[in-house]
């Protein structure tokens, strides 16, 4: 009896082996240069794999014919295209397609084109273009929901804009760690900012969403170009190096949210100007090291906690803003002051102003005059050297321009 039970038992497990290598030779095939699997659902398929062929300007298909079975094509999966150099020019994943894989392009150096990504792709993963050659522009489709860690990171010739979609939450860390220049808006709909995010990109204009809440170490490390930039309200927490060799960096306007700035924080940039909107001094240690930023702009009677607190270590004078409230209804780019520094005459240029008022570096008024013109002119002769606060009332807002008297 035990003889015929094993016998039974080798029979049915030989058989299992069979149906399994059965169903596996159904599910994953060839067609052409690519492999494909086909995916639970029975009518689509995920590429898997080609076959190390030179293929130039490479268009992802989207449907794809086995023994007489039509299947779409909705994902790339995972080490596809893996430092598959064979690949060269440009390369396209056209509509239909879902996801793109982990490591799906890692390092494919001949893909020197533009990449173009079509408007169903919802997730791209980690590392999916990593060290890649793709060049050019960068537009992810509003269907983007999530960008993975590393996912262009290291490309050097995606020197081109980069522009994020509406509908995009997670910006992993160094998940756009190459030189794109232009305008960076990061948009609302993202709420942290990851580490290493944008290191090494070279923006001339950052605009962080107003829901970001949490900055993360060296995000926008190694930018030479960037020279203003302003974190929103909504920020109540940045780490370390932040703005790490941005050497052109020089003014930052920091959110009223603002509540820890963390150990070396602005470590490592050559800051003048920092503003900031807080009225409690926030949290920080070791925020600057080796050379002290020129000024720190406070909020209207925050002058004395700011004097009081570990941040005047940090800076050569503090002066307190009690117009800066209303700096933001009106663009600084519509109101000029010129020159600057100045040790006489200035010209305080915009269109219909209607009141100009000036703040010297303890926060109090030293001028206010009312204008019926588009230009004002104030000697600054015999005032002490410093920073001074020029408020300027417009019929379309108000501005805070600052003015350095030597």
């Amino acid at each position: 009896m035990k003889t015929v039970k094993k016998c039974v038992f080798v029979v049915a497990t030989i058989l299992g082996i069979v149906a399994t290598t059965a169903l596996k030779a159904q599910t994953t095939f060839s067609e052409g240069v690519f492999n494909y699997e086909v995916n639970p659902d029975g009518t689509t398929v995920t590429i898997t794999g080609y076959d190390g062929s030179e293929i130039e300007d490479l268009v992802i298909p989207t449907a794809v014919t086995h023994e007489g079975t039509d299947y779409n094509v909705t994902a790339i999966g995972d080490y596809s295209f893996f430092m598959k150099t064979n690949l060269t020019g440009s390369l396209t994943i056209p509509d239909g397609i879902i996801t793109i894989g982990e490591a799906a392009f890692y390092k494919c150096t001949g893909i020197t084109g533009t990449l173009t990504i079509g408007s169903t792709v919802t997730e791209i993963a980690p590392m999916a273009f990593d060290s890649s050659g793709i060049s050019g522009d960068l537009v992810i489709p509003n269907s983007v929901t999530e960008v993975g860690h590393r996912a262009f990171c290291l490309c050097g010739n995606l020197t081109g804009s980069l522009t994020l979609p509406n509908t995009m939450t997670l910006i992993d860390d160094y998940a756009f760690c190459s030189p794109f220049t232009g305008e960076l808006v990061i948009p609302n709909t993202v709420t942290e900012i990851y580490s290493y995010a944008f290191s090494g990109s070279q923006f001339s204009t950052i605009t962080i969403g107003e829901n970001v809440t949490k900055i993360w170490q060296n995000a926008f490390e190694d930018n030479d170009v960037i020279e203003k930039v302003v974190i929103p309200n909504s920020v109540v927490e940045m780490e370390r190096w932040i703005f790490r060799n941005c050497t052109a960096l020089d003014t930052l306007v920091i959110g009223s949210g603002m509540v820890n700035m963390n150990d070396r924080c602005l470590h490592d940039t050559q800051l003048s100007n920092v503003t900031i909107l807080a009225e409690d001094p926030p949290y920080t240690e070791n925020l600057v090291a080796d050379y002290t930023i020129n000024s720190l702009i406070v909020p209207c009677e925050s002058l004395s906690v700011y004097h009081n607190s570990e941040w005047a270590q940090y800076f050569s004078e503090i002066i307190e803003d009690c117009g800066h409230e209303a700096v933001s209804e009106l663009d600084e780019d519509l109101v000029r002051v010129f020159p600057n520094p100045t040790s006489g005459v200035v010209k305080i240029v915009a269109e219909g102003i209607e009141n100009v008022s000036i703040y010297n570096i303890l926060g109090q008024k030293i001028f206010t005059s009312e204008v019926a013109e588009d230009s004002l002119e104030y000697d600054f002769d015999g005032s002490e050297a410093g920073v001074y606060l020029i408020k300027v009332e417009t019929r379309d807002g108000v501005a805070t321009k600052k003015v350095r008297v030597e």
